[in-house]
């Protein structure tokens, strides 16, 4: 590794932000589906107490 192509490192920076961007996006992919899955998770259980509490 005696001299690196300028083109490379251009290129290594750019796939960095790419990677970069990337990262936020599917952090905040996973956030909202985090989300979506608890609420899906939450709402069963809901009613299910709320029935629970009803019948007694």
């Amino acid at each position: 590794m005696g001299n690196i192509n300028p083109v490379y490192i251009t290129a290594l920076f750019d796939t960095k932000k790419i990677y970069q961007r990337v990262a936020k996006f599917q952090l905040a992919l996973a956030l909202f589906v985090h989300r979506l899955t608890v609420i899906e998770t939450f709402i069963p259980f809901y009613i299910l107490t709320k029935t629970k509490s009803d019948d007694q």
